[in-house]
């Protein structure tokens, strides 16, 4: 049995939600990579700018869950850094 005491293997992580609602709608970034992934060879350097400088909505969101959680853990940060 996976995750078991007896086993020594760690249980299977919770599914995270997709979005920010919690939804597992693909958001315009991830349709980007995706097609970025599968047809890159079809990407113009137009649309790869495009959706490096117009579309952060996934990286935004990346960015304040780690500041909150350095606010909600400052003892496990490094300041020197």
């Amino acid at each position: 049995m996976r995750g078991s005491k007896n086993t020594g293997v760690p249980p299977k992580p919770a599914p995270r939600a997709a979005g920010p609602a919690g939804d597992n709608a693909m958001t315009p970034t991830r349709v980007s990579a995706s097609v970025m992934v599968h047809f890159y060879s079809e990407v113009s350097r137009a649309e790869l700018f495009d959706i490096c400088a117009t579309k952060l909505g996934d990286v935004e969101s990346a960015v304040a869950a780690v500041r909150a959680w350095m606010a909600a853990h400052p003892e496990l940060v490094d300041p020197s850094l």
